[in-house]
């Protein structure tokens, strides 16, 4: 938030809510359908309630998992500059009319 003017900090802010909601719903919504998909899969394969729910969870925390570590490692290799210090917000600088 340092890199947005003061006075766009509130929308900022809202902007990254937004996107962090936004991306915890497609998390949910998608790590949910590889998991069913998953559990569908390994019923028909063992036969076994249990055992397809267990196997569908491991596969679906691993690949979460694997995501985040994507994540995280991009985070750490972005460098300095992509932190937004060189940002340029243009503004309007017309006068208010009397």
């Amino acid at each position: 938030m340092g890199a947005v003017p003061q006075s766009y900090q509130g929308l900022a802010s809202g902007i990254v809510a937004t996107a962090q909601s936004l991306g915890m719903v497609l998390g949910v919504a998608i790590s949910g359908s590889l998991f069913g998909a998953e559990v569908q899969k390994l019923l028909a394969i063992l036969g076994r309630e249990p055992v397809a729910v267990a196997g569908a969870y491991r596969h679906a925390v691993t690949i979460g998992a694997g995501i985040a570590l994507a994540g995280a490692f991009t985070s750490l290799v972005r460098g300095e500059g992509a932190r937004g210090r060189n940002f340029k917000l243009k503004t309007d600088n017309r006068q208010p009319a009397n």
